[in-house]
Parts: structure tokens; C-alpha cells; sequence
């Protein structure tokens, strides 16, 4: 079976046009939203992309979201949400957003 590397959809809601696109490379996974007017959502960025490799940054645009299992920086229109063992959760307002995610190599048994 082959392993899906992109997905791009939507969804036409009494609010607007939800999209959500996401492509995954070699080590890095970019995740863009479109979240209509009068609305908010709550995006999900996977820990466990990659075989062998952790989650280690988020990124919007210039500014760092989380690194090393922290949120950092804020963003207007996008706070931290809740964290778990499957997802990094950001709330957003509507507009469009790209999550750029850095993964590293797993640093093996300690």
C-alpha cells in the first residue's frame, strides 16, 4: 500500500468554504486552513508523522508556535489550545493559515 503524502478538501458550510490541504515530505509537513467568517476552529498538528522522527517545531510564517514540546509565541488569531500524546492543538480565527512543521531525527534509547 502506498502511503498518502498530500490531501487537499473542503467543505461548503452555512458560514463559507472550510478547506484544509496538508503535504508531507521526506522530514516536514505543511498544513494550510482556510476557516470562513464568523467562525473558529481548532487545527490539530499529528506528533507521529514521520518513522523515526519527532515533531519538533511549528511555525507560522515567521513565528515559532511550539518547539520541543512547548507552545511559545502567539500569534492574533491564534492561540495554543490543549496538547495530548496524539496532536498540538492551535485556536483560530477565520482566515487562511499555513503550519509549517519541522520534524528531527529521535534520539534513540537514553
Amino acid at each position: 500500500m502506498t502511503e498518502l503524502t498530500e490531501v487537499d478538501c473542503s467543505y461548503d458550510s452555512v458560514y463559507g468554504k472550510i478547506r484544509s490541504s496538508w503535504k508531507k515530505t521526506a522530514n516536514n509537513y505543511t498544513h494550510q486552513v482556510t476557516i470562513p467568517p464568523n467562525t473558529t476552529a481548532i487545527i490539530g498538528i499529528p506528533k507521529r508523522l514521520f518513522p523515526g522522527r519527532t515533531v519538533e517545531t511549528v511555525i507560522l510564517g515567521v513565528n515559532t508556535l511550539w518547539t520541543k514540546n512547548r507552545y511559545s509565541t502567539q500569534n492574533a488569531g491564534i492561540t495554543p489550545d490543549t496538547e495530548d500524546s496524539r496532536f498540538i492543538k492551535f485556536a483560530v480565527l477565520p482566515g487562511t493559515w499555513q503550519f509549517d512543521v519541522i520534524t528531527a531525527a529521535n534520539s534513540g534509547p537514553k
